[in-house]
């Protein structure tokens, strides 16, 4: 169980659009997890271990959300949650089921020299409280699509690179074009995307 009463600042994060997160006391029905499997393509893994399975985000009724840049996660069943943090004062809208905690001791007893973007985060269901240590929550309506989510938050980008890679690989050159070129419109950070236009330009000259 995760207790961090010693966190001096906790603030519920509004959920703009997504009505599947402001629903009753107790959240939303979880209806099944999201692992990093959903957030590849299937089928273009050439050059590339397959993903562990890990989960990394969660499917509820008529939304899903996403721990973008994920660290630590731990799932509590509601009975046994001491729901700490409903405890302490908050700020932000009462319908949200989503609290960010500010100054979170559990953050920081990890190792904080690659936590620096990372926050820590509790989401409520229904049945389990979901505690993270992520950079972000990527929230989306209805069913989860890796190509509709990607259009909606460039951040899930990284599948059209790794899809390249994969198609550049299995000598299917254009296709490959395709996919750099779709990764690129994600707007990808700065390392990643000078990586890929080296990638590209590489690969246009062997067309």
């Amino acid at each position: 169980m995760v207790v961090d009463k010693g966190s001096k600042i906790i603030r519920r994060i509004a959920v703009e659009g997504i009505e599947a997160f402001r629903v009753g006391s107790r959240g939303p029905e979880l209806q099944s997890w999201l692992h990093d499997t959903d957030l590849v393509f299937p089928s273009h893994h050439k050059g590339f271990g397959a993903p562990p399975g890990g989960i990394v985000g969660a499917r509820v009724s008529g939304g899903w959300v996403i721990w973008h840049g994920l660290q630590v996660v731990k799932v509590i069943p509601e009975e046994v949650h001491s729901y700490w943090h409903g405890a302490l004062p908050a700020t932000g809208p009462k319908e949200s089921n989503v609290w960010l905690i500010e100054e979170s001791d559990w953050l920081g007893s990890f190792n904080p020299r690659h936590l620096s973007e990372c926050h820590h985060f509790v989401l409520e269901f229904y049945d389990h409280v979901v505690e993270v240590v992520t950079e972000a929550l990527i929230f989306g309506a209805g069913r989860f699509r890796l190509e509709e989510a990607i259009a909606q938050d460039g951040r899930l980008g990284y599948a059209h690179l790794r899809r390249a890679l994969s198609l550049e690989k299995e000598g299917k050159l254009q296709d490959a074009e395709v996919e750099f070129v779709a990764y690129l419109a994600t707007d990808p950070p700065e390392s990643s995307r000078k990586y890929a236009k080296r990638c590209l330009k590489s690969l246009r000259q062997q067309l």
